[in-house]
């Protein structure tokens, strides 16, 4: 198999001296304002044009998620400490229900959910950190979740230091076993327990 360097060889020392001395006594006229005009014209047509290509192409949620998970699995994410602490209470509370998917393994509508429910429930708890998420209403999140049907569970990171761990451990046991959604309103209690029984 042939590799590019070896297709196209640097040229030896003798081949550079005669290729700068054909250059040599060259001018390029310099260019009239017209032609500059012309050519910043179709600079900015052809920006704009991509512009326009890739504002509709990420209307598309098929494209907006490949390119999100493109972008997460190329900036090489890993849990944050508060993530990887949510994911070991979230084992701990649930065994085997949820995965950490804030990598970019799973985007749901162009977000990428901290947690994910392998089990068949459409279901993510998002770990809203104290500096990044800094003034953001986290109903705002739940609420484009529902969207799409799934079940939101936001946790801050100040709940990691200030809830005990019973507290955070049934919180977390909480949401898992009361919570869905369904048309976009989220069902718990009593109206949940009879849906399901309805299944069935």
């Amino acid at each position: 198999m042939t590799r590019c360097g070896e297709i196209h060889k640097k040229p030896n020392a003798l081949s550079r001296i005669r290729m700068s001395q054909g250059q040599m006594g060259k001018r390029i006229p310099p260019r009239t304002s017209d032609q500059i005009e012309r050519i910043r014209n179709r600079q900015l047509s052809l920006r704009e044009h991509y512009s326009l290509k890739a504002t509709e192409q990420w209307q598309n949620p098929e494209i907006r998620d490949k390119q999100t998970k493109a972008i997460l699995a190329g900036s090489h994410i890993r849990p944050t400490r508060a993530e990887y602490d949510l994911g070991i209470l979230i084992e701990k509370a649930c065994p085997k229900q949820y995965r950490y998917t804030g990598n970019g393994e799973m985007v749901v509508g162009g977000m990428c959910p901290d947690f994910m429910n392998i089990n068949g429930q459409k279901k993510v708890i998002e770990m809203f950190g104290d500096y990044w998420h800094k003034g953001q209403d986290p109903q705002v999140k739940i609420d484009k979740y529902s969207q799409y049907g799934f079940s939101c569970l936001v946790i801050w990171e100040k709940e990691l230091r200030e809830l005990s761990r019973e507290e955070l451990l049934d919180k977390i046991r909480n949401f898992h076993i009361n919570n869905i959604v369904q048309n976009g309103e989220s069902i718990i209690g009593e109206k949940l327990i009879n849906i399901q029984l309805s299944m069935f």
